[in-house]
C-alpha cells in the first residue's frame, strides 16, 4: 500500500498498521521458536532424574516454564482482537 499513488491522506494510518503487522509477524516467529523449544525441553525437564543431574538448568527452565504458561494464559484471556495480544509490553524481548 505504501507504494500506491492513492496513499495521500491515509499515509499515517497505513504506516501505523504496517508497523503493527510487522511487529505481529516478529512476535509470531519468536512465539513459534519458543514453543518448539519449550515442548522439547518441557518433556526433558519433567523427568526427576534429569532435574537431579542438572539442577541449575532445571531451575532456569522452571522460570521459563512459568513465564511461558503465564504468557499463554494472558493471551488466551484476551477477548479483544488478536492483534492486541501481540502488543503486550515487552513480549517480543521476553520471547527472545
Amino acid at each position: 500500500m505504501m507504494g500506491s499513488r492513492f496513499i495521500h491522506g491515509i499515509r499515517e494510518k497505513v504506516e501505523i498498521w504496517e508497523k503493527r503487522v510487522n511487529q505481529a509477524a516478529d512476535v509470531i516467529d519468536e512465539w513459534y521458536t519458543v514453543q518448539r523449544a519449550w515442548m522439547y525441553l518441557e518433556n526433558t525437564f519433567s523427568a526427576e532424574d534429569i532435574q537431579r543431574q542438572v539442577p541449575q538448568e532445571a531451575a532456569k527452565f522452571k522460570q521459563v516454564d512459568k513465564f511461558w504458561k503465564d504468557l499463554f494464559r494472558k493471551v488466551r484471556q484476551k477477548e479483544k482482537l488478536l492483534m492486541d495480544a501481540f502488543h503486550i509490553p515487552g513480549i517480543l524481548e521476553r520471547l527472545k
